[in-house]
């Protein structure tokens, strides 16, 4: 018996074959798994180490003269999770949601060392 070029050779028998059945979809909270919520609040945490180890290095981004579309700087902080959050809700592709998350923690980890910096600068600029 020859076999058909046009098919895709079959496994060695040693192979073990998952059975095709149905599969549990993840559980969603609010809409989403949780892994993508406990994901989502990671560009707070540099923030968070920095404003345990040294409390008043993070100071400097409640400053009432400097703001950002009217609010402090240190609210920014709490936006980064909201566009993972939002994301993740709107695309529904866990590739997009996992850039964006990387992108914040990113952006996060910047502006909890820098932002304070710039926060001082901009207020020394101003006077």
């Amino acid at each position: 018996m020859t076999s058909d070029p046009l098919q895709p050779p079959q496994p060695p028998s040693t192979w073990s074959r998952v059975p095709a059945g149905p599969t549990r979809p993840p559980r969603l909270y609010l809409g989403l798994p949780l892994p993508v919520w406990v994901f989502a609040w990671l560009p707070l945490v540099p923030a968070a180490c920095l404003a345990i180890a040294a409390p008043g290095f993070l100071a400097p981004m409640a400053e009432a003269r400097v703001r950002l579309a009217g609010i402090p700087p240190i609210a920014v902080f709490l936006l980064l999770p909201l566009i993972n959050l939002a994301v993740a809700k709107v695309t529904r592709n866990e590739g997009a949601t996992w850039v964006t998350i990387a992108a914040t923690s990113f952006l996060g980890l910047v502006l909890a060392i820098l932002g304070p910096a710039f926060v001082l600068i901009l207020v020394n600029l101003s006077t």
